[in-house]
C-alpha cells in the first residue's frame, strides 16, 4: 500500500470541518481546498484576486483591502453563469496549491493524507475513474437535513429562505453517502463525531510513507534485474549493443 490519499466529502454545515480537525489532531494532515481558495481570494492584488476583482468589479473588495468573500458569495450564489466565472478563476490555482502541499507532506513521511474538496461529490459524478486512480477512497460526512438547516442558519446567521437555497446549490447528504466508500454519521454530540472519526481511523490501513515505497520499489527492480542476468534465457551469452543482441563465444 503507497500513501493513502482520502477524499474527505460533506454537504454545508455538515461538519465536515470537525472532521478535518480531528483527522488533523491524529496524524492524518488535511489538505483543504477551501482554506487555500480563501488564502488565494483574499489578496486583490494576488493573481487569482486580480481575475476575480477584473471579473466581479472593485465591490467585492472589502474595507480593509482584502476581498471579502461575503459579498462574493452574495453574487454567485444563485447565479450559475457567475459561478461558472468564479471557479474558471480560482480552480486550477487551487488544484496547483493542493498538489503542492500533498507532495510536500508525503515528503515529510506521512502515511496518510486526506483532501477536503468542496466540489469532491461533483467530481465523483462527472471524473470517476480519473479519481478513483488517485484517491484509496473517499468519506463523506452526512447530518440528517433539519439538522443541517439548523446549523447553517445559526452559524452564518441566515434567514431560513436563504440558508435553503445556499443548501439547495449542494449536493445533498443521501446521494454523496452513495457515492463514498466510508461515511460518518454527525447526528450526535461532538463527542460522538470525534468517536466515530477515530473508529473510522482505526479500520484504515496505515499505508506506507513515500521513502518506503521508493526504498521497495528500488528493491524489487534490482531484484528483477538481478534475476533477469542470472536465469534470462541468454544470461552469460552476449550483450546488448545498440539495442541488438551480439552473441559471446564460450
Amino acid at each position: 500500500t503507497m500513501v493513502r490519499l482520502l477524499g474527505l466529502m460533506g454537504p454545508i454545515a455538515s461538519g465536515k470541518s470537525a472532521v478535518a480537525a480531528r483527522l488533523r489532531s491524529s496524524d492524518c494532515p488535511v489538505v483543504d481546498a477551501d482554506q487555500i481558495s480563501h488564502e488565494l481570494q483574499s489578496d486583490p492584488r494576488g493573481s487569482v484576486g486580480r481575475r476575480l476583482v477584473a471579473e466581479f468589479g472593485s465591490e467585492i473588495v472589502g474595507a480593509d483591502g482584502r476581498i471579502d468573500r461575503a459579498s462574493l458569495g452574495e453574487i454567485v450564489f444563485g447565479d450559475p453563469s457567475k459561478l461558472r466565472a468564479l471557479n474558471k478563476a480560482t480552480h486550477s490555482p487551487i488544484l496547483q496549491e493542493m498538489l503542492r502541499q500533498t507532495v510536500v507532506l508525503m515528503l515529510k513521511g506521512h502515511r496518510q493524507i486526506a483532501l477536503d474538496i468542496p466540489l469532491l461529490a461533483k467530481f465523483l459524478v462527472t471524473s470517476p475513474r480519473l479519481l478513483r486512480l488517485v484517491l484509496s477512497g473517499v468519506v463523506a460526512v452526512v447530518v440528517p437535513p433539519d439538522v443541517q438547516l439548523a446549523r447553517l442558519m445559526s452559524r452564518n446567521k441566515l434567514p431560513e429562505e436563504e440558508a435553503k437555497r445556499r443548501i439547495e446549490t449542494q449536493m445533498s447528504g443521501e446521494k454523496q453517502r452513495e457515492l463514498a466508500d466510508w461515511v460518518i454519521e454527525n447526528d450526535g454530540t461532538l463527542e460522538d463525531l470525534e468517536g466515530r472519526v477515530a473508529a473510522f481511523l482505526r479500520k484504515q490501513p496505515h499505508g506506507r510513507t513515500m521513502w518506503e515505497v521508493v526504498v521497495l520499489f528500488s528493491l524489487a527492480l534490482g531484484g528483477a534485474v538481478a534475476t533477469a542476468m542470472v536465469a534470462g534465457p541468454f544470461a552469460g551469452t552476449g550483450v546488448l549493443v545498440g539495442g541488438s543482441f551480439i552473441a559471446a563465444k564460450l
